[in-house]
């Protein structure tokens, strides 16, 4: 997409060396940028996978408690399920109304089931999960903020002087350089008047045709 850009910005010279060379120092450019990026981020990722480690505890609780939540919840749905499988066995094949399945499980409370046996462990879990979800978090927002403040501001502050250090605009030479670059290609200008003569000649043929 940027490559794409750069194109239609030098749209003007297109047919020229000197097109070719802008968007090869642009494609020069971006990937050392990316590459750069690319380091940046497997490094911080590294570190994530190395290191379980957070300072912000109110948003580890609150993940937390939402895993523990979403846990506990999937896990007495299971228990339900295992209640009512041992009244009937056939019980979900039976009944096929989704409506009437949620009120056969809401049907069962909390004092049949009795207590979770696997509530320490489901805390453990959320914990992991609450933990994976805060840096996550943490990864995503260091690896955007790399991406806003060095490679977008290399692109505003650094392309600029890059193309023309890669065309040399400030050699001795760079009157006769540019001067190189600019040139139209014979064969391309060859080609386009031989493209002319024959869509003048279409356009006549056409206006003969539509005159008989």
């Amino acid at each position: 997409m940027v490559l794409e850009r750069a194109s239609y910005v030098f749209g003007l010279w297109q047919g020229t060396r000197c097109y070719d060379r802008l968007l090869e120092i642009c494609q020069s450019f971006f990937q050392e940028k990316l590459r750069i990026q690319t380091l940046s981020a497997k490094r911080v990722l590294a570190t994530e996978c190395r290191t379980a480690l957070t300072l912000n505890e109110k948003a580890m609780r609150t993940a937390s408690e939402e895993a523990l939540s979403a846990l506990g919840n999937a896990y007495r749905n299971e228990r339900v399920k295992a209640v009512l499988t041992k009244q009937d066995p056939e019980w979900e094949t039976n009944v096929r109304d989704r409506s009437k399945l949620d009120k056969m499980m809401a049907s069962v409370s909390d004092v049949q089931l009795g207590p979770n046996p696997f509530l320490q462990e489901l805390r453990a879990m959320a914990d992991v999960r609450g933990y994976y979800e805060c840096a996550f978090s943490r990864f995503v927002d260091v690896v955007y903020q790399g991406i806003q403040t060095e490679l977008f501001a290399a692109c505003r502050y650094e392309l600029g002087e890059a193309l023309k250090e890669g065309i040399g605009l400030e050699e001795k030479d760079a009157e006769q350089r540019c001067a190189v670059l600019l040139a139209v290609d014979p064969e391309n200008e060859r080609l386009r008047a031989e493209l002319i003569k024959q869509k003048s000649n279409l356009e006549k043929a056409s206006e003969w045709l539509e005159s008989q």
